[in-house]
Protein backbone atom coordinates (compact mmCIF):
# COMPACT_ATOMS: atom_id res chain seq x y z
CA UNK A 1 0.00 0.00 0.00
CA UNK A 2 1.58 3.30 -1.28
CA UNK A 3 1.49 5.95 1.35
CA UNK A 4 1.63 9.10 -0.53
CA UNK A 5 3.37 12.05 0.80
CA UNK A 6 3.84 10.59 3.59
CA UNK A 7 7.03 10.17 5.39
CA UNK A 8 8.11 6.47 6.63
CA UNK A 9 10.42 5.13 9.87
CA UNK A 10 12.65 2.43 9.12
CA UNK A 11 13.95 0.31 11.61
CA UNK A 12 17.49 0.21 10.93
CA UNK A 13 20.19 -1.23 13.74
CA UNK A 14 20.10 -0.91 17.69
CA UNK A 15 22.83 1.23 19.01
CA UNK A 16 25.63 -0.31 21.30
CA UNK A 17 24.00 0.89 24.01
CA UNK A 18 20.57 -1.18 23.11
CA UNK A 19 18.44 2.08 21.94
CA UNK A 20 16.91 1.97 18.40
CA UNK A 21 18.28 3.95 15.59
CA UNK A 22 14.92 5.23 13.18
CA UNK A 23 15.42 6.94 9.43
CA UNK A 24 13.19 8.96 7.72
CA UNK A 25 12.77 7.84 4.27
CA UNK A 26 10.41 10.41 2.44
CA UNK A 27 9.42 7.37 -0.02
CA UNK A 28 6.17 7.46 -2.16
CA UNK A 29 5.85 3.56 -2.30
CA UNK A 30 6.24 2.49 1.51
CA UNK A 31 4.54 -0.80 2.61
CA UNK A 32 3.00 -1.14 5.96
CA UNK A 33 5.40 -3.48 7.19
CA UNK A 34 7.94 -0.89 6.79
CA UNK A 35 5.54 1.88 8.40
CA UNK A 36 5.41 -0.78 11.21
CA UNK A 37 8.93 -1.92 11.56
CA UNK A 38 8.69 -5.25 9.83
CA UNK A 39 5.25 -6.55 12.09
CA UNK A 40 2.14 -7.12 9.72
CA UNK A 41 -1.02 -5.37 9.87
CA UNK A 42 -2.69 -8.42 10.18
CA UNK A 43 -0.85 -9.38 13.40
CA UNK A 44 -2.31 -6.15 15.01
CA UNK A 45 -5.49 -6.48 13.36
CA UNK A 46 -5.53 -10.48 15.04
CA UNK A 47 -4.44 -9.15 18.76
CA UNK A 48 -7.58 -6.60 18.30
CA UNK A 49 -10.01 -9.23 17.22
CA UNK A 50 -9.15 -11.87 20.31
CA UNK A 51 -9.58 -8.30 22.39
CA UNK A 52 -12.66 -7.83 21.39
CA UNK A 53 -14.30 -11.51 21.35
CA UNK A 54 -12.99 -11.97 24.80
CA UNK A 55 -14.09 -8.72 26.03
CA UNK A 56 -18.01 -9.61 25.42
CA UNK A 57 -17.12 -13.10 26.35
CA UNK A 58 -15.57 -11.83 29.73
CA UNK A 59 -18.85 -9.61 30.18
CA UNK A 60 -21.18 -12.95 29.76
CA UNK A 61 -18.69 -15.12 32.40
CA UNK A 62 -19.01 -12.28 34.67
CA UNK A 63 -23.24 -12.02 34.69
CA UNK A 64 -22.73 -16.01 35.65
CA UNK A 65 -20.52 -15.31 38.05
CA UNK A 66 -22.98 -12.29 39.02
CA UNK A 67 -25.97 -14.56 39.19
CA UNK A 68 -24.26 -17.49 41.10
CA UNK A 69 -22.85 -14.69 44.08
CA UNK A 70 -26.56 -13.25 44.54
CA UNK A 71 -28.13 -16.21 44.41
CA UNK A 72 -25.87 -17.59 47.35
CA UNK A 73 -23.81 -14.72 48.89
CA UNK A 74 -20.74 -15.62 50.09
CA UNK A 75 -17.93 -14.21 52.48
CA UNK A 76 -15.26 -11.54 52.15
CA UNK A 77 -13.70 -9.44 48.94
CA UNK A 78 -11.09 -12.36 48.51
CA UNK A 79 -13.82 -15.09 48.70
CA UNK A 80 -15.85 -13.83 45.67
CA UNK A 81 -12.80 -12.41 43.75
CA UNK A 82 -11.51 -16.36 43.91
CA UNK A 83 -14.66 -17.70 42.63
CA UNK A 84 -15.20 -14.93 39.87
CA UNK A 85 -11.47 -16.51 38.88
CA UNK A 86 -13.53 -20.33 39.15
CA UNK A 87 -15.64 -19.41 37.30
CA UNK A 88 -14.84 -20.64 33.61
CA UNK A 89 -16.98 -18.58 31.61
CA UNK A 90 -14.77 -15.63 32.59
CA UNK A 91 -11.23 -17.31 33.36
CA UNK A 92 -11.03 -18.64 30.12
CA UNK A 93 -11.81 -16.01 27.94
CA UNK A 94 -9.40 -13.69 30.80
CA UNK A 95 -6.88 -15.93 30.12
CA UNK A 96 -6.78 -15.83 26.43
CA UNK A 97 -7.24 -11.97 26.93
CA UNK A 98 -4.31 -11.69 28.34
CA UNK A 99 -2.32 -13.83 26.03
CA UNK A 100 -3.35 -11.00 23.25
CA UNK A 101 -1.59 -8.72 25.49
CA UNK A 102 1.38 -10.48 25.75
CA UNK A 103 1.41 -10.39 21.97
CA UNK A 104 0.35 -6.76 22.16
CA UNK A 105 3.71 -5.66 24.04
CA UNK A 106 5.72 -7.97 21.76
CA UNK A 107 3.99 -5.62 18.91
CA UNK A 108 4.54 -2.90 20.43
CA UNK A 109 8.18 -3.43 20.11
CA UNK A 110 8.82 -3.64 16.48
CA UNK A 111 5.99 -1.18 15.48
CA UNK A 112 5.32 2.55 15.97
CA UNK A 113 3.15 2.76 18.91
CA UNK A 114 1.63 5.33 16.52
CA UNK A 115 0.70 2.66 14.57
CA UNK A 116 -0.19 -0.45 16.41
CA UNK A 117 -2.28 1.32 19.27
CA UNK A 118 -4.95 3.06 17.04
CA UNK A 119 -5.49 -0.01 15.15
CA UNK A 120 -5.88 -2.19 17.71
CA UNK A 121 -7.64 -0.77 19.94
CA UNK A 122 -10.08 0.49 16.78
CA UNK A 123 -10.77 -3.31 15.64
CA UNK A 124 -11.29 -4.08 19.38
CA UNK A 125 -14.23 -1.87 19.44
CA UNK A 126 -15.46 -3.05 16.46
CA UNK A 127 -15.00 -7.11 17.58
CA UNK A 128 -16.34 -6.70 20.83
CA UNK A 129 -19.82 -5.01 19.14
CA UNK A 130 -19.94 -7.54 16.15
CA UNK A 131 -19.55 -10.14 19.05
CA UNK A 132 -21.73 -8.90 21.54
CA UNK A 133 -24.53 -9.07 18.95
CA UNK A 134 -23.64 -12.36 17.69
CA UNK A 135 -23.61 -13.67 21.64
CA UNK A 136 -27.09 -12.14 21.72
CA UNK A 137 -26.91 -9.03 23.41
CA UNK A 138 -28.79 -5.49 22.87
CA UNK A 139 -27.39 -3.82 20.57
CA UNK A 140 -28.90 -0.89 18.20
CA UNK A 141 -27.85 -2.44 14.42
CA UNK A 142 -27.99 1.10 13.10
CA UNK A 143 -25.40 3.04 15.34
CA UNK A 144 -22.97 -0.59 15.72
CA UNK A 145 -22.93 -1.13 11.35
CA UNK A 146 -22.18 2.90 11.46
CA UNK A 147 -19.62 3.00 14.41
CA UNK A 148 -18.05 -0.60 12.62
CA UNK A 149 -17.80 1.66 9.15
CA UNK A 150 -16.22 4.30 10.82
CA UNK A 151 -13.71 2.09 12.43
CA UNK A 152 -12.62 0.31 9.74
CA UNK A 153 -12.15 2.92 7.57
CA UNK A 154 -10.02 4.60 10.45
CA UNK A 155 -8.01 1.58 10.39
CA UNK A 156 -7.73 1.80 6.49
CA UNK A 157 -6.47 5.49 6.98
CA UNK A 158 -3.83 4.59 9.00
CA UNK A 159 -2.48 1.67 7.73
CA UNK A 160 -2.88 3.14 4.08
Amino acid sequence: MPLRGRTCYCWLTKRSAGTPSFRSTPSRQCALTMAAGGVDAASMVAVGLVWGATNALMRRGALVWDRRARASPSGGLIRRWAALLLTWQYSAPFATNLCASGAFFALLGAAPISVAVPVTNAVTFAATAVTAAILGERVRPAPAALGTALIVLGVWVCIS
